[in-house]
């Protein structure tokens, strides 16, 4: 998937949205249903955000991005033409990196040429923003020369916003086609004198474990070089970072190493401040990492401290529905069904209880992503505070 900024628009989004677990065999359909039908009604709640473009646009590419999270990229496709302004450049690049990484790399370059025609009306820093998603794009088809070159001239352009974006780019392209010690160096020999060139460094180090050919031994290498690299990205981007590191180790089967970086990740946590934005959240991503490694008592208890932070009188309330449908996609992965049910009802009826019809958009469209990583099973409750919740969509916005 896309390289980008985490805190904006990401391709450690990848990162740290990483899948939610391999269901069994029987689940799939299911899931898959689920994951339709809630972000079918998470997209209905971002377009009904046209007095606000602006939160539109970003929460319409939030539901795109889930669906090519969960694997739905034909409806992620059409979904991306209907996103007005800059980010429908972004939105059908990221789907073409995904392309590529499912081996469709047709459909991945029909994709980024329909990215690159739409980058070519934007004016300001619309038009370099798409084209970085380009590169990134290029990369995983394995165009390592349209790729650098981009990369390159955004680089000379805003050393800033896009060296060490740039080096990630040109590093993977170089993984994919083959060349996996001189990707290493490649990100080995580059400079980190910002925390960008740091976060983009650790997350082409990450990237390119990912890549098929590679022996387990190589996937280890380049993940203990994406811990080293991670040690000097600042505050919490650190603990987001050191999360889907211990993630990675765990999916080769090193668990030993999963649970050392965890740990690093909970001590990290543990030093973050109550009311900290990113807090619940990465308590709970925590706990999902526990529970994918079969630690499930102590997953429990991350995520009951998740829910408890997002309940604290520090969390605005409009950040709670959020907050607290993370805590519930967590309880789920963790097979903690009944636990989910209740958060995710709960967060529902905290979104209805919001004054301000915007603010209850987009908590909805955040509950509705968190329902359909893990496939909750779509019922008739849950559809009818949702029809009710968008039938409450009117002023004061």
């Amino acid at each position: 998937m896309p390289f980008g900024r985490v805190w904006k628009v990401s391709f450690v989004a990848v990162l740290l949205l990483v899948g939610s677990g391999v269901a069994a065999v029987a689940d799939v359909a299911p899931r898959e249903e689920a994951a339709r039908d809630y972000l079918d009604y998470g997209f209905q709640f971002a377009s009904a955000l046209s007095v606000d473009p602006k939160d539109m646009t970003r929460a319409q590419e939030s539901v795109v991005r889930e669906l090519i999270e969960v694997g739905e990229l034909e409806r992620a496709a059409g979904m991306a033409e209907r996103i007005e302004g800059w980010r429908r450049g972004v939105a059908l690049a990221d789907l073409a990196a995904e392309y590529a990484k499912q081996g469709d790399l047709t459909r991945a370059r029909r994709l980024v040429d329909a990215a690159d025609r739409f980058q070519r009306g934007m004016t300001g820093w619309y038009g370099p923003r798409i084209r970085a998603h380009i590169a990134e794009a290029l990369a995983m088809i394995g165009e390592q020369d349209r790729a650098t070159r981009i990369s390159g001239d955004l680089a000379s352009s805003d050393r800033s916003q896009y060296l060490g974006r740039s080096a990630a780019a040109a590093a993977v392209a170089m993984a994919v086609n083959g060349d996996f010690e001189g990707a290493l160096g490649r990100l080995d020999s580059q400079e980190s004198k910002t925390y960008e060139d740091a976060w983009y460094r650790t997350g082409g180090y990450i990237e390119i474990s990912r890549q098929k050919p590679l022996s387990r031994q190589q996937r280890v290498e380049a993940l203990d070089a994406a811990w080293q690299s991670a040690l000097v990205v600042p505050g919490w981007r650190a603990i987001e970072a050191f999360s889907v590191i211990g993630d990675e180790y765990a999916r080769i089967g090193e668990k030993d190493k999963a649970r050392e970086a965890l740990a690093d990740v909970e001590e990290k946590l543990g030093r973050m401040a109550a009311d900290h934005v990113a807090k619940a959240p990465l308590l709970a991503k925590t706990g999902i990492s526990f529970a994918r490694i079969g630690d499930r008592d102590h997953a429990r208890e991350l995520i009951e401290r998740a829910e408890a932070v997002a309940r604290g009188e520090r969390i605005s309330v409009i950040e709670r529905p959020k907050f607290m449908a993370m805590a519930a996609m967590a309880y789920l992965i963790n097979e903690d069904d009944e636990q989910a049910t209740r958060l995710f009802n709960e967060a529902l009826d905290q979104a209805a209880s919001l004054v301000n019809a915007r603010p209850r958009a987009l908590a909805v469209v955040e509950i509705c992503r968190a329902m359909s990583r893990h496939g909750y099973p779509v019922n008739d409750i849950t559809r009818h505070k949702l029809d009710t919740l968008y039938t409450g969509l009117k002023s004061p916005w």
